[in-house]
């Protein structure tokens, strides 16, 4: 019930990159360095009939009070668009998002003050438009420096820019430049991202600061492959939900083992390197039976009395996948017209 078509990420060239299921909306407290060590704040299952811009806006809302000062979120590329500006844009909170290429930000209207000819007034200023570098101009900052690797990465940004569709939020449009990138959709030499807040890091920080973001993909990775959070056939989205809850709870476990420096690794594992989820879960072992449980020991019941004699099992309900579209809503209420 209530699934719908999800995007399946590291599929064959050719394969369909979308399949039915329940969509997950993961707010993470990341490391200071790229690491797999992440903590899970809040896991909420994005219902049908909700948008991901909405219910990330919710999470970021109800979390703000709880996070320390100076804490910024880092969102991908499905939240650097005016419907999520404009959720989230109560928020006491800073927000580096990633931004498609090919979108069209406007400056600040110029001030009339007489307007000739008729017709209202233009709203916005001059275009800004990503895939044209002549709407660009000069840019308000500039910064150079290397990563780790000794490439050499550029940063460029430009202040008080905004959507068409959402004026009251002031943004920051920054432009990072890797001159190792192979240009490709995984590794691109040119990625946009947005600053929404007050007191933005400084402009050589903001390549380092959204790369944690990617370390959120090894959680999903360790979640699914060695937590088994997708494996369970669960038949309600309630009892999914719960399941995700227990997921995520083991999760943090897992990270706070870290402190224990228990971990099991194999043989042929660098005895060195930082400890991976994996090898901290094979080692809980000797953890928890220091820790001790209050549950009581299992008794034994017996067999199990079965079925009772002619009873009529039912085949599950089957339902319908949904289909989530833009103009969902219009087809609705042409089909009520006609």
């Amino acid at each position: 019930r209530d699934r719908t078509y999800v995007h399946v990420p590291n599929t064959p060239k050719g394969a369909n990159p979308f399949a039915p299921g329940w969509q997950f909306a993961t707010v993470a407290a990341l490391p200071e360095k790229p690491s797999s060590r992440t903590t899970i704040l809040d896991n909420r299952r994005i219902e049908s009939g909700q948008k991901a811009t909405q219910v990330v806006a919710m999470q970021l809302t109800e979390l703000a009070p709880q996070l320390p000062d100076g804490a910024i979120v880092a969102l991908d590329g499905g939240f650097g668009n005016a419907s999520f500006v404009s959720a989230a844009h109560g928020v006491d909170i800073g927000k580096l998002m990633r931004t498609a290429n090919n979108r069209t930000f406007y400056r600040p209207k110029a001030p009339v003050l007489c307007k000739a000819g008729p017709g209202r007034p233009r709203l916005d200023g001059a275009p800004f438009s990503l895939k044209e570098p002549s709407t660009h101009g000069p840019a308000d900052q500039h910064s150079s420096g290397t990563d780790e690797k000794g490439h050499c990465i550029d940063a460029d940004c430009w202040h008080n820019l905004h959507f068409s569709s959402c004026r009251a939020a002031t943004l920051t449009l920054i432009r990072v430049s890797r001159q190792n990138g192979l240009d490709t959709k995984r590794n691109p030499r040119v990625i946009w991202l947005i600053w929404h807040g007050t007191d933005m890091p400084p402009l050589e920080q903001i390549p380092q600061t959204y790369r944690l973001r990617y370390c959120i993909e090894h959680s999903y990775r360790f979640d699914k492959q060695n937590l088994l959070w997708t494996k369970p056939r669960l038949r309600t989205p309630e009892k999914f939900e719960i399941w995700t809850n227990v997921v995520g709870a083991v999760h943090n476990q897992i990270t706070l083992a870290y402190e224990y420096q228990q971990d099991f690794r194999m043989p042929w594992a660098n005895p060195t390197a930082e400890a991976t989820p994996e090898q901290v879960r094979r080692g809980l072992e000797g953890i928890i039976a220091q820790l001790g449980t209050p549950a009581r020991p299992t008794q034994p019941r017996g067999k199990s009395p079965g079925r009772q004699l002619g009873a009529v099992i039912k085949k599950a309900e089957r339902f319908k996948t949904i289909m989530k579209s833009k103009n969902q809503d219009k087809r609705a209420s042409t089909k009520k017209s006609n």
